[in-house]
Order: C-alpha cells, then sequence, then structure tokens
C-alpha cells in the first residue's frame, strides 16, 4: 500500500505539514516525519518535529495519531 501526504495529514488539523519517503512507491518499510507548533513554558514554538517509521502502513498512521492525541510536557497548537 501506498502512504500519502494527505493521509497523514487527515489525522489531525494540529500536523502542520509531513515527508512522506517515497509516496508512491509500494514497499515494506513506511517513514514520515509531521511537523508541527507548539507551546513550551508560554513561549510559541513551530520547529516540532516527530519521526516515525513502521513495517506496516496502518500500524504508522495509528502511531502518529497516538503521538498527537497522548500527553505531552507541551501543548500542541493548532495550525494558524
Amino acid at each position: 500500500m501506498q502512504l500519502h501526504k494527505s493521509e497523514v495529514l487527515a489525522i489531525d488539523s494540529r500536523i502542520k505539514s509531513c515527508i512522506v519517503e517515497n509516496p508512491d512507491t509500494v514497499s515494506d518499510k513506511y517513514y514520515c516525519k509531521v511537523f508541527f507548533s507548539y507551546m513550551l513554558d508560554g513561549v510559541f514554538r513551530a520547529d516540532g518535529r516527530h519521526e516515525f517509521s513502521s513495517t506496516c502502513k496502518d500500524n504508522l498512521l495509528q502511531q502518529i495519531s497516538d503521538f498527537i492525541n497522548k500527553p505531552h510536557h507541551f501543548k500542541l497548537c493548532a495550525n494558524s
């Protein structure tokens, strides 16, 4: 199965961008880096990023969703 940027961005509006490695290639390894904004100690930051990889597309999408929705020591911000 192919993984497209639109599938990652549809997970949550707080994901402002992403990079999907080889989006048009059927692969046995999926890799994605998501970018987001966040607040830390009352300071807005636009440089949030996290990398994900999996051998299963559905698992990778679930990993991203879990990361976005779990509690952090920072607050994820909606896109402006």
